[in-house]
């Protein structure tokens, strides 16, 4: 990539232990029919800035999520990892038949999706080896 970040692969079982994050500056309620709605402001950065004056940008863009995405939705606090949303999405959805990877690969594609669109961020837990003497966030090692 020329300009892009440089995208690292996870292993499977990083993937699972990661922990969706919700985005502050999305806000979210419900609606009258139970289901969640998000609203995230624009971004101000320069291209936002180009776009809006040669286009009609709104301000913010709303959201509605179903009940499946809704029930992820809510799960995306912080504190639940992704193998968690997985387990409750099927415990939750089992009237539906639906096997573990068939869970997961719904919940994932989910969580991808709003990833994309900056809804939520995903923060990686690694496990440190025990001679791994790199500090966090510096891939330097120490001479």
């Amino acid at each position: 990539m020329l300009f892009g970040r440089k995208k690292t692969r996870l292993s499977k079982e990083d993937a699972l232990a990661a922990i969706p994050v919700r985005n502050t500056s999305v806000t979210f309620s419900r609606n009258a029919s139970g289901s969640v709605c998000l609203t995230a402001e624009r971004q101000k950065d320069w291209r936002t800035k180009i776009l809006s004056s040669v286009f009609q940008v709104p301000k913010r863009k709303t959201i509605e999520l179903d009940e499946r995405g809704s029930f992820v939705w809510e799960r995306c606090d912080g504190e639940n990892n992704v193998r968690n949303v997985v387990q409750a999405y099927r415990e939750r959805y089992v009237k539906d038949k639906l096997n573990y990877k068939e869970a997961e690969l719904q919940v994932i594609e989910f969580l991808r999706m709003l990833a994309q669109k900056r809804l939520i961020a995903m923060a990686i837990v690694r496990k440190e080896e025990p001679g791994d003497k790199t500090t966090r966030g510096n891939n330097r090692s120490r001479k």
